[in-house]
């Protein structure tokens, strides 16, 4: 029982001193410019001025980054992502990134949702991978999203998905019948790529 407690402790450190060096660094700084405490660099370190602001940036960037504004923790990665478009061997691919947010489905569909005016724009690939890693959906999700693309004003012609189960690409492949467009799992993020073009 004692092991069990000794790792809840130090898994808890780092996000108890996020807390506790954002909150002390967004009110002060230490008052005087050191090489031991405090947000180290060469330009933080410049002149008074800037060690006050570099602390009080860094106070805030560190609670926002372990609080949202409601004060839950907050932290799926994948929210951070952004999805964009890439050049790959002539031609252009959509990555959506949805991968990282772990059992955060409200918010892995929220910025699919967010998304869906840059993939439905003309000038946006209509080959598209979809990077699920580390995001725990399930069939209905994974349904919404193919249905949500399927009904675009001009839907992709290729989408493949990344980071599925083997259940959701045994869905993948029932649904293909459904959609107009083409579409598969491949787990390697550069075969997924190749398989598009």
């Amino acid at each position: 029982m004692s092991f069990w407690i000794f790792m809840l402790l130090m898994t808890l450190l780092i996000p108890i001193s996020m807390i506790g060096f954002g909150y002390y660094f967004s009110k002060k700084a230490p008052k005087e410019i050191n090489n031991v405490l405090g947000y180290r660099t060469s330009r933080s370190m410049k002149n008074k001025e800037t060690w006050q602001f570099a602390h009080n940036y860094f106070g805030k960037l560190w609670l926002k980054n372990t609080f949202d504004e409601k004060g839950q923790r907050y932290c799926p990665s994948g929210l951070n992502k952004k999805s964009f478009s890439i050049p790959f061997h002539g031609g252009e691919i959509w990555i959506e990134h949805l991968d990282s947010f772990g059992n955060e489905i409200t918010l892995l569909k929220q910025k699919f949702i967010e998304d869906i005016p840059q993939i439905s724009q003309p000038s946006t690939s209509s080959l598209i991978a979809i990077n699920l890693d580390e995001s725990h959906i399930d069939k209905e999700i994974l349904s919404w999203i193919l249905d949500t693309l399927s009904t675009l004003p001009a839907p992709p012609q290729k989408v493949v998905f990344i980071g599925l189960t083997p259940k959701l690409k045994r869905l993948v492949k029932l649904k293909q019948k459904q959609i107009t467009f083409l579409v598969t799992c491949i787990d390697d993020f550069e075969k997924a790529k190749e398989w598009l073009l």
